[in-house]
């Protein structure tokens, strides 16, 4: 067991050495856990713990999940403020304090008495956000799932034949049960959940106000008055789950306002992924878990978010995230046919 335990923390030690050290990865993270984790149980069984395993580091406690803190003071991000007379009216004739920050992580220290206290880093992603969803199919289902589970508050979905509004956030345990057992129309769902409200027709489910729109249901569902409806009411982020549910002059109006606009082509590429992902386990003979492939399929959502980005940046269309699809997606078909010699 020993010599288990010595060849386990080389392996350990190695892979800390090129993903700290060179910042090239050597094994994936669920590997680097799977030895770990052998290494630990070895260690419970023999009470032997040799001075070099990687197990005795200091570390911390490890959180589920993070509180959400407010600034004890008003804060805006200048990269998010367009014009001066913005800036003014929120300095509002108080004195105010300019910092600098570096790209990367931001951590604000907290001490009191000399003992740290607290550790805050910006952004909360989904946390806190109100968030609509359009439409009560799988992809819509599913969307407000995500949502859910990283700290939003979905308040409304809806059917071809209309919506419903839970200010209290949806039930999404009934809307399966309704969807994709009972294979009803949404609007039992107000039958169902007290507070909770029905209207008939589609549209009006863009009057409420939210920080996120999801439209998950079908081609140009949102038009110019709905954009500029959701605009007036502080929708900050447009993510298409349906197959461009944006009309060209919607994504204006979004783009005119700063909202950041996520395109279909880019948004919802998550099915596809995931099915070459199925393919992959398929021809290995792998069987992953649902944590491991949320986790794959996040680090591809990323690569594609940065490639439209780092695309848009190049092509002097800076935060034009739907043309910075487009250049990454036309870029990756043109390079394929170059490299097979069709071009």
């Amino acid at each position: 067991m020993l010599n288990k335990m010595k060849s386990l923390i080389a392996q350990l030690l190695e892979a800390d050495a090129a993903y700290y050290g060179k910042d090239d990865p050597i094994m994936t993270d669920h590997e680097y856990d799977r030895l770990y984790n052998e290494l630990e149980q070895l260690e419970k069984e023999t009470g032997v713990i040799l001075a070099s395993s990687p197990t005795q580091r200091v570390s911390g406690e490890v959180l589920e999940s993070l509180t959400a803190v407010s600034h004890t003071k008003p804060m805006l991000s200048a990269d998010k403020t367009k014009f001066d007379d913005e800036i003014f009216k929120f300095i509002g004739g108080r004195k105010v304090v300019i910092s600098w920050k570096l790209d990367g992580l931001t951590l604000v220290l907290r001490y009191e008495g000399g003992k740290l206290v607290q550790a805050i880093t910006r952004g909360d992603g989904f946390k806190g956000k109100t968030v609509l969803v359009s439409g009560a199919g799988n992809v819509a289902i599913y969307a407000c799932e995500k949502a859910q589970s990283l700290g939003a508050k979905v308040v409304a979905m809806y059917d071809s034949n209309g919506y419903i509004y839970d200010k209290a956030g949806i039930k999404l345990d009934i809307v399966k049960q309704i969807k994709e057992v009972e294979r009803g129309r949404i609007s039992v769902y107000a039958e169902r959940v007290k507070g909770a409200e029905y209207h008939e027709g589609c549209r009006g489910i863009w009057n409420i106000p939210c920080d996120v729109a999801l439209p998950c249901a079908t081609q140009n569902e949102i038009e110019a008055e709905s954009a500029k409806t959701l605009v007036k009411n502080g929708v900050k982020y447009v993510g298409e789950g349906a197959n461009m549910p944006t009309t060209l002059e919607g994504i204006s109006v979004f783009q005119n306002a700063g909202a950041v606009f996520l395109p279909a082509k880019a948004a919802n590429a998550g099915g596809v992924a995931t099915s070459a992902l199925e393919m992959a386990q398929s021809s290995g003979r792998l069987f992953w878990s649902f944590e491991e492939v949320d986790a794959k399929l996040k680090s591809i959502m990323i690569n594609i978010f940065n490639n439209m980005s780092s695309a848009a940046k190049e092509y002097g269309v800076e935060k034009d995230l739907v043309a910075g699809a487009n250049i990454a997606g036309f870029k990756k078909v043109a390079e394929a046919m170059t490299a097979q010699g069709i071009v």
